[in-house]
């Protein structure tokens, strides 16, 4: 082939991918205008775009457990760790128009979250019909439920702290996206949490099925169970588990509430022929067995 004809010829094959590929980051610079299944705006930069769809992937876990009396997509919050927006939303539920680039400036709280969901689902009670109350008043009920040890028991219906005006956790953190980031916590000092150090010590097989026997029990007692995950030193993460089922080959798949994924359900499987936790693939993770370590069971977990 002449060599002219074959540069048109090559050419012209890259003409279309590279108009395709044009399209795309033009779509993504626009993307900001758009608003994803779950209500929330669409981050202009192609990269924070692609992690949110992940987030926003449907999962395969059970909604609500009869177990724990938890709810995924009531008893959790409206924002994930590694929010992408500086912005949240006000009480008509208006999204700003000006995102400032969704910036990625609440991260490094997986902790922080756990730890919030598990305290409103054990201290907190929602009453809609209540009006609501200032800003003032909704910060000092966050600040008090968020200061009860999260090992304590859980409130009865009379002694648990009401909160007026919205119906659940999501709702009511979706109004008050803002408000939540501030009051429920740093994420500095939980790098310096006593049973954080247990991520350097060897899990002995035996503890890994001990874990995952208990963990069940718990969960049959109502009770959710949070988890520190571990790779160390490349993955630290926590989440929290609220359903289980056994396998007919003795395995226990775990049903989880992940902060990073806030929109959908993971799972944690134990593995019984090898006796360890093998963790689903997320943007974060790329699947495979981890270090698990139950939290916030004591004041030293």
């Amino acid at each position: 082939m002449p060599l002219k004809k074959f540069t048109t010829h090559f050419f012209s094959c890259l003409r279309a991918p590279a108009a395709a590929l044009l399209a795309c980051a033009t779509n993504a610079r626009a993307a900001h205008k758009d608003i994803n299944p779950h209500g929330e705006p669409v981050p202009g930069d192609p990269l924070l775009a692609c992690v949110q769809r992940m987030q926003c992937e449907e999962s395969v876990g059970a909604v609500f457990s009869a177990k724990t009396k938890f709810n995924r997509i009531h008893d959790t919050l409206a924002f994930p760790n590694d929010t992408f927006y500086e912005n949240g939303r006000d009480e008509s539920e208006k999204i700003p128009s000006d995102a400032n680039g969704f910036a990625p400036v609440y991260f490094h709280r997986c902790f922080v979250l756990t730890r919030c969901v598990m305290q409103f689902h054990k201290f907190a009670q929602f009453d809609p019909h209540a009006p609501k109350v200032s800003e003032e008043g909704y910060r000092s009920l966050i600040r008090s439920i968020c200061r009860i040890p999260t090992w304590r028991a859980a409130f009865s219906s009379e002694r648990a702290v009401v909160i007026p005006g919205y119906k659940n956790l999501r709702d009511f953190s979706a109004a008050r996206q803002l408000l939540f980031q501030r009051e429920i916590g740093w994420w500095l000092s939980t790098y310096f949490r006593v049973g954080n150090w247990r991520m350097i010590y060897p899990s002995l097989k035996s503890f890994r099925e001990a874990a995952a026997q208990k963990i069940a029990e718990r969960l049959d007692c109502g009770e959710l169970q949070a988890v520190y995950l571990s790779l160390f030193p490349r993955m630290n993460h926590t989440v929290v588990i609220y359903d289980y089922a056994r396998m007919k080959n003795g395995d226990i798949v775990f049903t989880c509430y992940d902060p990073n994924y806030h929109n959908t359900a993971s799972w944690l499987r134990y593995d019984s022929t090898v006796r360890d936790f093998v963790f689903q693939k997320r943007w974060f993770f790329l699947g495979g067995q981890v270090k698990l370590m139950r939290i916030y069971i004591s004041p030293f977990h």
